[in-house]
C-alpha cells in the first residue's frame, strides 16, 4: 500500500514499482484499487487490521457501483448538478425504453 502511494507520488508505473521493489503486479493493482475506491480502508490495511484481499473485494464492489449508470449519475450530480437535472428526464426515459425492449 505504501509502495503504491509512493509510486503515485513519484509518477511511477505499476511495472516500474514491480521491477524495482519486487512486489507482484497483482498486489500492487489491489492496493491501487483500494486507494482509489476505498481510501477509508487504507489505514486498516497498513496496520494489519484488514487483509489487502478483503479490502480489495470491498473496493471492487465500490468500483462496480461507481461504474454503473446510477453511479455515473451520482458523480455527475456531485460535480455538475445543473447538468444532471437536465439529463435526468432523458436517462429515466431511456431506462423505460430499454426495459420495455
Amino acid at each position: 500500500m505504501v509502495v503504491v502511494q509512493a509510486g503515485a507520488f513519484l509518477k511511477s508505473s505499476l511495472r516500474q514499482i514491480e521491477k524495482n521493489i519486487g512486489i507482484s503486479n497483482s498486489r500492487i493493482a489491489y492496493a491501487k484499487v483500494v486507494l482509489e475506491y476505498a481510501p477509508n480502508l487504507v489505514s486498516a490495511v497498513l496496520s494489519g487490521d484488514r487483509a489487502l484481499n478483503d479490502a480489495d473485494e470491498e473496493a471492487q464492489s465500490r468500483k462496480a457501483a461507481a461504474q454503473s449508470e446510477e453511479g455515473k449519475m451520482d458523480r455527475l450530480r456531485k460535480h455538475a448538478i445543473d447538468l444532471a437535472d437536465k439529463l435526468l428526464p432523458w436517462a429515466t426515459l431511456l431506462d423505460v425504453v430499454l426495459r420495455e425492449g
